[in-house]
């Protein structure tokens, strides 16, 4: 599954713009922040794309059907060991 292209505004935003007022030492922030939309253009996102693999989603293991685990014989990670 590829992720879907992200473009950001290029406009600051008020907020935004008065945190770049205030930042001194942390230029690079301020520069990626201006030039992103340039940096991070369709093309180079495409690239991105394409290094990930095509593969079926699938699902997480926390949402797997608990009563599988049980015909398995496999424990629940949160069962305490019990003292011997």
């Amino acid at each position: 599954m590829k992720p879907s292209l992200w473009q950001p505004p290029v406009a600051l935003s008020v907020q935004e713009a008065h945190i770049m007022k205030r930042i001194r030492k942390a230029q690079l922030f301020v520069f990626l922040r201006q030039h992103r939309h340039e940096v991070l253009d369709e093309a180079f996102q495409q690239e991105l794309a394409n290094l990930y693999r095509k593969t079926e989603r699938v699902q997480p293991l926390s949402m797997v059907d608990k009563s599988a685990s049980s015909s398995t014989g496999l424990t629940k990670p949160c069962d305490p060991i019990s003292p011997s």
